[in-house]
């Protein structure tokens, strides 16, 4: 965002192009295909091209799936924002991640090898993931991370100069152009061989060098770092991220969850309405969607919990949901001892009157064994919720865990519940009458 208010403003300076491709066309953000060629189409009749953030971002924001026509339109551009689009449409656009989500040590010093603070490291969840395979070049510019009130925001640094096409060329300038805003208009002033402004500055963009995908540092990269997380940013509400990359929630995902730490705990836990509209997504799911989820299953604040039960519902809703890995994520989440067990029944069970017991059974079945392992007080409720969904899907599954806890002596409202989940179990493997 600070990127392309920063290029709007110098574009204002001068002549700002007519329109940006970035502007979304559909509430979760994507832009449409065909507008952008179409406005790709008249800068090349202009003589005007798009800055390179506002390239970018409407890149980032192309639907997963392009219409053959789109395509064809874009390889016969020839100004450098247009081959752009069409290598970026040939290269297959934006890969998904690899994502890997885990235990890394935070510390609240800038230095912790040289930590003078009284307090100590913290092991916190995170999300990471690789370098990825892009089909142009990248140029990264430096995002504004962690800056205080007392700091100055760091300066972006220039734009290369094969990347400033929102100003007029030397040639273009020559002929009477106006200087500064970067668009011709019509078909210029013809120079001393007749040919126009355009027809010059086209044949300058055939042998121009492609422009590179411009993007803050990290936000296509975000490596494991196991000994310090990236703490909270302070960047206001998280909830407008998606729209950045509408297509691959697994990105926005890993980049939310430092917020998100923050948010389960009782503080800004508006952040936590953000989960609907990453489950809302067109991407696909994966291990940093389900452990924001599994998070937000144990937030504080019961409108947190809502928005991770609503997240929950609208995956298995558009067929994305994989219920097993939210509850493999609750089980790591459980043996750290962030798993509030009677919150998450409570999610879990609204997610049950949703008419979800096949996705509430798989996430409590990869969940129960560790939550056995150490009961606490929400324990029983857990069992309660698995018994009505194993009944519902007539689950046959056996858990030694499960077993376990039947065996042991006395009677309390944990054993009981476990009872009947292990007779629920049991009756269902018994074959049925004739």
């Amino acid at each position: 965002l600070v990127d392309r208010l920063g290029e709007i403003g110098r574009q204002m300076t001068g002549t700002p192009p007519p329109a940006l491709l970035a502007t979304p066309a559909t509430v979760d953000g994507h832009v449409d295909p065909a507008r952008v060629l179409e406005l790709l189409v008249a800068a090349e009749r202009d003589g005007w091209q798009p800055g390179p953030v506002d390239l970018s971002q409407a890149v980032l924001r192309l639907p997963r799936t392009i219409d053959p026509d789109v395509m064809a339109g874009a390889e016969r551009l020839v100004s450098p924002a247009g081959k752009f689009l069409a290598t970026w449409l040939r290269g297959g656009g934006l890969p998904d991640p690899a994502v890997v989500t885990g235990e890394a040590i935070w510390h609240h010093c800038p230095q912790p090898e040289a930590c003078t603070c009284q307090w100590p490291p913290r092991v916190r969840w995170t999300s990471s993931f690789g370098p990825l395979p892009l089909p142009v070049a990248l140029s990264l510019t430096t995002p504004p991370l962690s800056v205080s009130p007392a700091e100055p925001l760091p300066s972006l640094p220039p734009t290369p100069p094969e990347l400033r096409w929102s100003q007029p060329s030397p040639s273009a300038a020559a002929l009477g152009q106006p200087a500064g805003g970067g668009r011709l208009g019509g078909s210029g002033v013809p120079g001393a061989d007749g040919r126009s402004a355009v027809d010059v500055l086209r044949d300058e963009w055939l042998g121009a060098e492609l422009p590179a995908l411009t993007v803050p540092r990290g936000l296509l990269d975000m490596s494991a770092d196991p000994d310090r997380t990236r703490g909270r940013r302070g960047h206001g509400s998280v909830t407008g991220w998606p729209t950045v990359l509408p297509g691959h929630p697994e990105i926005i995902a890993t980049h939310v969850l430092p917020e998100l730490l923050g948010a389960v705990g009782g503080d800004d836990r508006s952040q936590l309405a953000v989960l609907p509209i990453l489950a809302a997504s067109t991407g696909p799911f994966g291990p940093a969607t389900a452990l924001c989820v599994a998070l937000g299953f144990s937030a504080d604040r019961a409108p947190g919990r809502v928005f991770a039960t609503d997240a929950f519902v609208e995956l298995a809703v558009r067929g994305k949901l994989d219920a097993a890995l939210v509850g493999r994520e609750l089980a790591s989440l459980q043996a750290d001892g962030r798993v509030a067990a009677k919150r998450v029944a409570g999610c879990l069970a609204e997610a049950l009157r949703a008419g979800l017991a096949a996705e509430v059974w798989a996430a409590v079945r990869e969940l129960l064994p560790a939550a056995l392992a150490t009961p606490g007080a929400g324990t029983p409720d857990l069992l309660a919720v698995a018994e009505s969904a194993a009944a519902a899907v007539h689950a046959i599954d056996d858990i030694p865990e499960l077993t376990a806890v039947t065996a042991r002596p006395g009677r309390n409202r944990l054993i009981t519940e476990a009872a009947r989940l292990s007779r629920t179990l049991t009756e269902n493997r018994t074959p049925t009458p004739a």
